[in-house]
This record gives C-alpha cells, sequence and structure tokens, in this order.
C-alpha cells in the first residue's frame, strides 16, 4: 500500500489485531477510530461480521485504563443498543 491507503477492507482478525495494538500503546483515540471503521464496514455490508464482545471490551478498556470513564462509558452503551 502506499500512503497508508489500502485497496481492499480489512477483515474481522485484521480490525481486531490493529485494535487491540492501539489498546496496548495507550492509543484510545487510535483504537477508537479503527474500531469506528470496523462498525461503519458492517453497517455498509462491507464486513459480514459486526464487532464482538471482545472488541467493544477492548475499547472500553483501552479508554478506562487511560483514565477516561465518560469516553468507556459511550462505547459501553453502544454495545448495548448493538447487542
Amino acid at each position: 500500500h502506499k500512503q497508508g491507503i489500502l485497496k481492499e477492507r480489512p477483515n474481522n482478525y485484521i480490525y481486531t489485531t490493529v485494535i487491540n495494538t492501539w489498546a496496548v500503546v495507550g492509543k484510545p483515540d487510535k483504537a477508537r477510530q479503527v474500531f469506528d471503521r470496523m462498525l461503519g464496514d458492517h453497517k455498509q455490508g462491507i464486513l459480514k461480521e459486526r464487532p464482538n464482545n471482545y472488541i467493544y471490551t477492548t475499547v472500553i478498556n483501552t479508554w478506562a485504563v487511560v483514565g477516561k470513564p465518560d469516553k468507556a462509558r459511550q462505547v459501553f452503551d453502544r454495545m448495548l443498543g448493538d447487542h
């Protein structure tokens, strides 16, 4: 890929890996961006599977660890609405 642009969209495994990576390095904003893109791909029918509880929990924990409970709660509320 050139300049960070992929010709094909990632699958669930790739999304999970990237979200986990951003979580491990303490970048919840980046994890959330990837998560939002994953949700968008699912809603558009590009990604067959919706984000699972593991993905939601990873993003929630990432916000909690950096002391942003309000952001963690937003993701939690979204999880409840999506399931």
